[in-house]
């Protein structure tokens, strides 16, 4: 399942942290977060969405299941997961296992989004 939040600050249930942008959570972990009070909660105010609901029944790290469940989408839909989605080690996966050059686009700009820029301090010392 992808889940969506619209927060600016990371949200924790038990053990599953929700980062803001677009997370992947295991189907072994849906069920039990879909339950949870806070979730509902904040589902209901419109500051958690559930993007995708779909099986995966494969028992992976979740970087590799997530690049799994990205291959099975269409070219539009894993290219609007992939902007709004903030993981590193997800996205790289999904660049190691998908050859939809749409898709490739799409990882290369958000992985170059997250990268940090350069301090201008750095390149005064090279000189």
């Amino acid at each position: 399942m992808f889940v969506k939040s619209n927060k600016t600050k990371v949200v924790i249930f038990g053990t599953r942290m929700i980062t803001p942008g677009v997370n992947f959570v295991p189907d072994a972990e849906a069920d039990a977060l879909s339950d949870h009070p806070l979730f509902k909660a904040l589902k209901g105010k419109g500051e958690l969405e559930i993007v995708k609901k779909g099986p995966s029944t494969v028992s992976k790290s979740d970087a590799k299941t997530f690049a799994e469940e990205i291959a099975g989408m269409s070219a539009r839909g894993a290219v609007a997961i992939i902007k709004q989605n903030f993981q590193k080690n997800e996205l790289i996966a999904v660049r190691d296992m998908d050859e939809r050059k749409s898709v490739l686009n799409a990882v290369e700009a958000q992985l170059e989004a997250l990268e940090l820029p350069k301090d201008d301090d750095e390149d005064e010392d090279d000189q």
